[in-house]
């Protein structure tokens, strides 16, 4: 996104802590508090320089995200990122920040939620029938899924044996329109703004995305009663092979819940990838 950009008539600073990929052109700063170089002093002395894009590594707290979208409101491009479990959640999380609903609706342009998933070894690929417990947990029921194909991975010298070989990104874009800013301004929840971004704008999610995609889930440590991560491969590889049958709501909001535990995050920084939970990156516009 910054190399898109980064041209010879736009001033462009960042923050970054710290700075892990250095971009020719770009006024990177890395933070550092133990020299008072802080993120709070480093947006002071962007907003002075008065650059046409402004990187913020991540929004932290009140101050930051009260900056942001005050050099929104000043004109400049602001790209950050948040801690969030989708597109939907990194409006929630400012709204969390006292940020006033009407400041929301008039800075922000769009969201996008990303994550790296982990893809089926194709040297080692084989057919699975998962199990009805497995089926009740990605919320599903066998009459969905009749004639789908699901796969998982033996294990080879290829994938390490791991049953997995290459990863695949998937994306969640929040574009806020009218319908979706009234709604921010009528403080409706987390579900109502998803129902109007999907009515609305065509809101892909996340686990529609993973089933174009046909990738598979990484590990999850942290759910002991969850099904192996061979269950859950084949069951995301039946889903990508089926995306012509109907998904009920209720169950794409119970798999995108698991998908901050399930999914290792794909960093939305420009200029660096990053690993962890779940992300999101708001590009903030005045």
């Amino acid at each position: 996104m910054l190399n898109h950009l980064n041209d010879a008539e736009s001033s462009i600073v960042t923050a970054e802590d710290p700075v892990e990929y250095v971009i020719d052109g770009i006024a990177q700063c890395s933070i550092n508090p133990q020299i008072n170089v802080t993120f709070e002093e480093t947006l002071r002395h962007m907003m002075r320089q008065d650059p046409d894009v402004i990187v913020l590594g991540e929004i932290r707290d009140k101050f930051s995200a009260e900056t942001v979208i005050q050099a929104a409101l000043t004109g400049h491009k602001v790209l950050t990122t948040f801690h969030t479990e989708d597109t939907i959640g990194g409006l929630l999380r400012l709204m969390n920040m006292d940020i006033e609903a009407f400041l929301i609706s008039s800075t922000v342009v769009s969201v996008l939620a990303q994550r790296l998933l982990r893809r089926v070894c194709s040297s080692c690929v084989t057919d699975y029938q998962p199990g009805p417990m497995e089926l009740q947990w990605l919320g599903y029921v066998a009459a969905d899924l009749a004639g789908a194909t699901f796969k998982t991975g033996r294990g080879c010298e290829r994938c390490r044996f791991s049953g997995y070989s290459g990863r695949v990104g998937i994306f969640e874009l929040l574009v806020l329109n009218e319908m979706v800013k009234d709604a921010i301004l009528n403080r409706r929840t987390s579900y109502d703004i998803r129902r109007v971004s999907v009515e609305s704008s065509s809101l892909v999610t996340l686990l529609e995305d993973e089933r174009h995609q046909g990738g598979s889930r990484a590990d999850d440590p942290d759910r002991s009663a969850a099904p192996s991560a061979t269950a859950r491969s084949a069951a995301a590889a039946a889903g990508a092979e089926t995306t012509d049958r109907p998904v009920k709501h209720e169950c794409r909001q119970t798999i995108e819940r698991t998908d901050r535990r399930a999914g290792q995050s794909l960093g939305p920084q420009p200029a660096a990838a990053q690993s962890g939970g779940a992300r999101t990156a708001a590009d903030i516009a005045g």
